[in-house]
């Protein structure tokens, strides 16, 4: 699975997501690092597990949305999906 940044200071970079769990943020140690004053440090994760990719806010200032809906929990991932961390808008193909 990939995430490719379509708006925002990181726009036109892209991700490839391993195994496992990825954070999404502001601080440089995150594997998606967006530069965003609206992004927390740590704002949001994707987990991969047992063929599902999910999606959950970390406690962010100011949300995590998939479609321009708000997040609460877990929520899982489909091919097209938009999140929106603050400015930044990634793309997320499966």
């Amino acid at each position: 699975a990939e995430l490719r940044a379509v708006s925002g200071a990181v726009s036109g970079r892209s991700w490839r997501l391993p195994a496992g769990e990825v954070k999404i943020g502001r601080d440089a140690t995150n594997l998606v690092a967006v530069e965003d004053a609206k992004a927390s440090r740590e704002h949001a994760r994707i987990r991969y597990a047992d063929g599902v990719y999910t999606l959950s806010d970390l406690g962010s200032s100011n949300g995590t949305f998939v479609n321009e809906r708000q997040i609460s929990g877990q929520v899982p991932l489909s091919d097209g999906d938009m999140i929106r961390i603050g400015n930044t808008t990634l793309s997320f193909k499966a």
